[in-house]
């Protein structure tokens, strides 16, 4: 307990001043979050070429809501893997950027999103969901978004701790996410040339998001007093 402690007020202070069937290999699907400038999510089909790849710069997306869950429905399974499903981190650059980092480890998995996957019928689809931060998570996540550090507008990870921002896009691929590999890559297996695929998106309410705030501010509050100097 003392060492969480410890890394937590020392990050602090240098921030202040994403099986297999018998029937065949379930495939895999790559979730990615970028700029905007594409058709809207609420529910787009996502294509799947005659190799059984799936090619991010067609099948891009933007986000109408902040999402809180994307769900990717199929007639085969699949699994999907995405940076959303990875700890968070931050592309700050510098002192700041290892602060940071090292603050949203002591966090553990608890601001990971997660991922169910199952039969739905003569469907097989597979949901991520937005985590549900608890007191400490809103603590961390204040002090980072005080130091400027998060919610820069770039729709890369640390924009999408809580949920992908409405304005920011979805793509889907195959191929490697950042250090994530896929099918592409050698890692899972492809889709079927006739596969077809669909991608939902779910939006949290906007009083929801508000009360978060305030709850986030809270937390800083009370972390600010804690390790104040």
């Amino acid at each position: 307990m003392r060492i969480h402690r410890f890394a937590y007020g020392v990050a602090a202070v240098a921030l202040l001043g994403f099986g297999a069937t018998t029937a065949r290999a379930t495939s895999r699907a790559g979730v990615g979050t970028t700029g905007p400038g594409s058709p809207g999510c609420g529910t787009f089909p996502i294509s799947v070429t005659e190799t059984g790849s799936i090619v991010s710069v067609d099948n891009q997306c933007t986000e109408g809501v902040n999402t809180v869950a994307i769900e990717v429905i199929g007639t085969a399974p699949l699994e999907l893997y995405s940076p959303l499903l990875e700890v968070p981190t931050v592309d700050d650059g510098g002192l700041s950027e290892a602060a940071a980092n090292l603050l949203l480890l002591t966090t553990g998995t608890s601001l990971e999103w997660t991922q169910t996957c199952g039969a739905d019928g003569a469907d097989f689809e597979c949901t991520v969901t937005a985590p549900t931060p608890n007191a400490y998570d809103l603590g961390v996540l204040a002090t980072l978004a005080k130091a400027g550090i998060t919610n820069d507008g770039d729709c890369d990870r640390d924009d999408t701790i809580l949920f992908v921002p409405a304005g920011c896009d979805l793509f889907f691929t195959t191929g490697a996410i950042g250090n994530l590999t896929g099918p592409n890559e050698g890692n899972g297996s492809p889709f079927s040339a006739d596969e077809t695929l669909t991608s939902k998106s779910f939006g949290a309410p906007e009083p929801g998001t508000v009360a978060l705030l305030l709850v986030g501010m809270v937390g800083l509050f009370a972390f600010r007093r804690k390790y104040a100097l």
